[in-house]
């Protein structure tokens, strides 16, 4: 019955803007028209016309607008080791997001040769596998151009650079990937042609490991750029210095329908940046009883007044509280009047039931999928049971460390229960890599694994106790040849880029490992707004240590009290 409902009201919202086509469809041009002259004051908006395009051409164009319009809540490139003798590692899994994927809850990380994927995934669910710069391979088949440029423009006149600057150009069309390589054996970048001689593209940040800081370009991750910059001699991008290019035309391959959502990005979304939030972030729990809220907000870049239908459904396993402008059994929607440059919120609460272990919640603005990140139920220290805690660190001679057991210790003290086995900071670190690797014994049942591996605490496996999206380190972001990174679910969804003090919950367990033989951890205690270093006993700022844990080969947040 439940299911029932749902779709009959997703019919009749899909009947009704069939109908508000209908009437509309004549004044789709001017409509057009008139948001391309609202946009023209925009630095994010250089005057792109679409007149001409096919209209898969303007599918794919407009979803690349969409990506741009949300600015640095995407960033690129958060594994590179700029300033160090290790190779340069990218997370190509990064990808496999939509435009609205991207909010201020969830800062994607993409690059050049994911974002060409991602835009025509998101644009017309076109797979064309990651196109990267350092093979030039493609799942697309039709390639324009192949050109080696150390043997095709040596030594040429200008005459005949200009000859091959305007095939080149005069070859482009709208949708088309330009693809370089700097030279032999090396990355290069990747682009997609927007027409109007601009093109979009993933560019603007990086992670340096020796400095520990965080460079990003002020216009954020993916934005326009005049291909002028391929003629300009002095230019990094300049095209005739390259080892090689390929033009590649994806379109060709397509054969299906231009997507709904994609239709509305192209229209009554055009300008619009739509997402969605709540009030547990990315790396927090909730409690069972707890009453979460989900926010939607709508901004409005253009000239227009906008009217939206936002739909949601209340999560399963969580009790409607309110919020919504109506109600239909569990189909809850919004119709949102969205002045010209303004920007509109609306949010619902729901409480989270007694048998539930995630809340998830699946939405649309008009047909354009707007979600946010699923929120994990466990237990959580109360405030009084942070103080509790806090207690018992006051009453626990810690001067002696004692690692993963002082925490046991801290813990036992503060709450009667054994929430940990007495075992190093080693031994814990390696029982979660084994079970996030893919190795033939990590594959094994658990209760198979060997003896110095099995270090389950009384309550359950640590990887229980692993806070949400608290992960990482650069070697799990390396993946290998048999198991490549886009095939390691969990650190390449669930992962986070760094772990901020807001993302923790008095009590966490901070664990780091900058070793591949031995893992020779380092563990910290989050409490009282400082990080209790468990070997020394001493108490240190949170930062810049938890700035500093992506520099590690592996890093990872116990919360024990997922275990209480």
């Amino acid at each position: 019955m439940k299911l029932r409902k749902i779709l009959s009201f997703l019919l009749a919202v899909g009947m009704s803007a069939g109908l508000l086509a209908a009437c509309t469809a004549e004044n789709t041009g001017k409509e057009a028209e008139d948001i391309m002259a609202s946009l023209e004051h925009l630095p994010d908006f250089p005057n792109v016309d679409t007149a001409g395009m096919t209209e898969l051409q303007k599918a794919v164009v407009l979803t690349a607008e969409s990506f741009v319009i949300r600015k640095a809540r995407g960033q690129y490139d958060d594994t590179r080791l700029t300033a160090s003798g290790d190779p340069a590692f990218y997370r190509w899994a990064t990808g496999q997001m939509s435009p609205e994927d991207y909010t201020s809850q969830n800062i994607g990380y993409s690059n050049c040769a994911a974002f060409a994927r991602d835009l025509y995934l998101a644009a017309l669910d076109l797979d064309i596998q990651y196109y990267t710069t350092a093979t030039q391979t493609s799942g697309c088949k039709k390639v324009l151009a192949r050109a080696p440029v150390a043997e095709k423009f040596a030594n040429k006149s200008a005459e005949e650079l200009e000859t091959y600057k305007q095939e080149f150009l005069a070859a482009l069309q709208p949708g088309d990937l330009i693809v370089y390589r700097y030279a032999e054996k090396s990355n290069g970048h990747a682009m997609c042609y927007v027409g109007n001689n601009m093109m979009i593209h993933c560019t603007g940040s990086n992670y340096n490991y020796t400095d520990r800081e965080e460079k990003y370009e002020e216009n954020g991750c993916f934005r326009y750029d005049s291909i002028d910059t391929f003629w300009d001699t002095e230019s990094r991008r300049y095209l005739f210095n390259k080892n090689s290019y390929v033009l590649i035309r994806p379109l060709d391959d397509f054969t299906g329908e231009i997507p709904i959502r994609t239709q509305d990005r192209m229209d009554v979304m055009r300008g619009v940046v739509a997402e969605k939030t709540t009030s547990a972030t990315r790396a927090q729990t909730v409690n069972p009883g707890q009453e979460v809220t989900f926010t939607f907000t709508l901004q409005n870049l253009t000239g227009l007044e906008k009217t939206l239908t936002i739909t949601d459904t209340i999560p399963e396993n969580t009790t409607y509280v309110s919020g919504a402008e109506k109600q239909d059994g569990d189909a809850i929607f919004w119709t949102v009047i969205l002045p010209a440059r303004e920007t509109v919120t609306v949010s619902y609460t729901v409480r989270v039931n007694d048998d539930a272990k995630t809340v998830e919640s699946r939405s649309y603005v008009e047909h354009v999928p707007v979600n946010c990140l699923a929120i994990t139920v466990g237990k959580t220290l109360t405030a009084q049971e942070q103080e509790t805690l806090s207690a018992a660190v006051a009453n626990t001679d810690t001067s002696a460390g004692g690692g993963v057991a002082l925490a046991a210790a801290i813990y036992k003290e503060a709450f009667g229960t054994k929430l940990l086995a007495d075992v190093t900071a080693d031994d814990m670190m390696e029982e979660i890599f084994r079970y996030y690797s893919d190795t033939a014994e990590a594959a094994a049942p658990y209760e198979l694994w060997p003896t110095h591996w099995f270090v389950r605490d009384e309550n359950g496996a640590y990887d229980s106790m692993i806070a949400p999206g608290l992960y990482g380190g650069r070697s799990v972001l390396e993946g290998t040849e048999e198991k490549p990174v886009s095939k390691l679910d969990f650190m390449a969804i669930k992962r986070t880029r760094l772990v901020a003090e807001n993302q923790l919950i008095p009590g966490d367990i901070i664990l780091a490992s900058d070793s591949e033989i031995r893992f020779q951890t380092v563990a910290w205690l989050y409490i009282d707004g400082q990080l209790l270093d468990l070997q020394t006993g001493e108490k240190i700022a949170a930062e810049p240590t938890l700035s500093q844990l992506l520099c590690y080969q592996h890093f990872a947040v116990i919360r024990p009290s997922l275990g209480m």
